[in-house]
């Protein structure tokens, strides 16, 4: 069979456009879905490893929360915020944390504002600020007395 070069060529764009954008969707792995807003204690996630407070959770995982820990989980979609305590083993959905094993998740009430995703994809945060404030003086600052040094202001010694 005598393909020519251009054929080739046009097979091998074809696979790659289809190819492609499923291999990039695959090696984005699973959605981020809740943060770990506060951890006490230890918990381990299936596939993952060792958790620490601001971890983000992904869809599908599994947690095993060790026996007296604490750990408080939001939930992006819903904005809602659950509490385990330790022993439990729950899996990590967009919109619910789902017992398993020993506690069940608890539900918080919800804060007055939930927390959302924005376009990046990062958590939406406020912005901070400090105000800085100074007393008046009665009296107006003084400017500080030349002090002698002994050394003169071009560095060679008096």
């Amino acid at each position: 069979m005598n393909l020519s070069s251009k054929t080739v060529r046009s097979a091998w764009l074809a696979l790659s456009l289809s190819v492609g954008p499923m291999a990039l969707l695959q090696a984005a792995g699973p959605a981020e879905v809740g943060t770990i807003i506060d951890l006490q204690g230890n918990a381990q996630a299936k596939p993952g490893g060792a958790l620490a407070p601001l971890d983000f959770l992904t869809e599908g995982s599994t947690v095993e929360l060790a026996p007296g820990g604490k750990m408080t989980v939001t939930l992006y979609k819903q904005g809602t915020e659950y509490a385990v305590t330790g022993p439990a083993t729950f899996q990590v959905n967009a919109l619910e944390l789902k017992g398993i094993k020993g506690n069940p998740p608890a539900l918080l009430p919800k804060a007055s504002k939930p927390v959302v995703r924005n376009p990046t994809g990062a958590p939406e945060r406020n912005a901070g600020a400090v105000i800085m404030r100074s007393v008046r003086s009665a009296e107006p600052a003084q400017p500080a007395a030349p002090v002698q040094s002994p050394t003169s202001t071009n560095g060679a010694q008096k």
